[in-house]
């Protein structure tokens, strides 16, 4: 556990005017998809079915967003620690559908 702490599977920090598709990711080691100061990101058709680790430091979180207008479509998370969260005041405007 102690190597996969803090691991992010696909990381945008920001990015503007994105895509994120067609992912699937049976066994995750930390974290699965984070925008972070991104915005108008689009995360379409992903699947993260489980968490390796689910212990502190954020870990177990498959869709982590800290950016402001994106949209999430029909994605799916299983046996996650949070499964779709967005976090801080600055994380508006985002669409979870």
């Amino acid at each position: 556990a102690a190597e996969t702490a803090s691991a992010t599977a696909i990381k945008f920090i920001n990015v503007e005017n994105g895509v994120i598709e067609d992912l699937y990711m049976p066994i995750l080691p930390s974290r699965g998809v984070e925008l972070a100061y991104s915005r108008h990101i689009t995360v379409q058709r992903c699947s993260i079915w489980e968490s390796q680790n689910q212990n502190s430091n954020w870990n177990g979180y498959h869709f982590f967003v800290w950016g402001s207008d994106n949209l999430f479509r029909d994605n799916y998370s299983r046996l996650a620690r949070r499964a779709f969260t967005p976090l801080m005041a600055m994380c508006h405007g985002n669409v979870f559908f």
